[in-house]
């Protein structure tokens, strides 16, 4: 037997008796997945990348792991395409909804496979980059976990429901930092708002050579509707821009009066109490004792004064959200001299 007889007698049998199987392999092993994707398997699916409002690319792909008889499992996919297409952040729309891209995309060099979670809901904001309204599909989790979802404060009672929101890593939702709010609820008449404690654009990246792809992970804690910011009708909070606090002063012939806030913040939350103090001064500035002012005011029920002595008004707000975003005022008036302080305070949320 010939050296080369003996070679070939050596080989692993080949599975289709020709010895070229790897050259068959890699000429035609992509176009036999493409023949799989047109056929009743595949199905047409939109790629957006990681926003949208894109313009989305239509592709082919099979869309997998589909029945599941456990709640978490069926809101998973696996996603079978064409290699380069996926990135982790990209939206995909496959049958009327959205899918978040979660996972680093990989292929075995005939497709690329990458998992899917389904968007649960979609968040409406004003974008820091443009000033206009702009919507996001996120996946979120509950993670209150045994607690009641309510917190006792010192007048009232407020939910302290938890989230955490995964949404795609871009220039405009990296922007989005601790204290921003927004609204997600089915209850479109009073929704309940949630606040961003904290931004996490790490655990969720997928590295360097792929900077720009990745998830965001928000942990969010549940805040109060305010009436008077939030928009229920478009869904968007802080919508409107509050009227700030503050005092204005007219002095008099000799002396005038003022309001100090103690906290010096000219708000007062729902429930709780504010102290503000009322000196009448000289014309250089020294408090003249004994004082002698009268107060005007009209809270309508969305406060009330609760104490006043030795030049010290403690207000106490109603803890009837309905008031979150009511600016109240007060007024100090010293006939003596016509001089007259006014104090504005805009009561908020917890």
């Amino acid at each position: 037997m010939s050296e080369e007889s003996k070679s070939w007698y050596r080989m692993t049998r080949p599975l289709f008796n020709s010895g070229f199987e790897d050259d068959e392999f890699w000429a035609y092993g992509q176009d036999g997945f493409q023949e799989v994707l047109d056929s009743f398997i595949g199905s047409d699916v939109l790629i957006y990348d990681k926003a949208i409002g894109t313009e989305p690319q239509q592709v082919r792909a099979i869309v997998q792991q589909k029945t599941s008889d456990v709640y978490n499992s069926t809101t998973v996919r696996q996603i079978l395409c064409n290699i380069g297409i996926l990135r982790c952040g990209q939206y995909v729309k496959h049958d009327g909804a959205f899918w978040l891209v979660s996972s680093l995309p990989d292929n075995n060099r005939i497709y690329e496979k990458a998992v899917l979670w389904k968007c649960k809901y979609s968040i409406r904001f004003v974008s820091p980059l443009t000033g206009e309204i702009v919507e996001y599909p996120v996946y979120s989790t509950n993670s209150t976990q045994y607690g009641t979802g309510e917190a006792g404060k010192t007048q009232m009672t407020v939910g302290e429901d938890q989230h955490l929101i995964y949404l795609p890593y871009n220039e405009e939702t990296i922007m989005l930092d601790t204290q921003t709010r927004f609204l997600m609820d089915k209850n479109k008449v009073d929704p309940t708002a949630y606040r961003i404690t904290r931004v996490d654009p790490i655990s969720y990246a997928v590295g360097d050579e792929r900077a720009e792809d990745g998830l965001i992970q928000w942990a969010v804690l549940e805040d109060q509707f305010n009436a008077a910011t939030d928009n229920a009708e478009l869904m968007v909070a802080d919508y409107y821009t509050s009227v700030p606090g503050g005092t204005e002063e007219t002095s008099g012939a000799s002396v005038h009066i003022t309001l100090t806030d103690l906290d010096g913040d000219f708000k007062i939350a729902g429930g709780e109490t504010k102290q503000i103090r009322v000196q009448v001064l000289d014309e250089s500035g020294v408090p003249i004792d004994p004082l002698q002012y009268r107060l005007e005011y009209d809270f309508a029920g969305a406060a009330s004064i609760v104490d006043e002595m030795n030049g010290v008004i403690t207000l106490r707000a109603s803890d009837d959200p309905v008031f979150v975003g009511t600016q109240i005022e007060i007024k100090a008036i010293l006939d003596a001299s016509g001089s007259e302080a006014v104090m504005k305070i805009q009561i908020v949320n917890w």
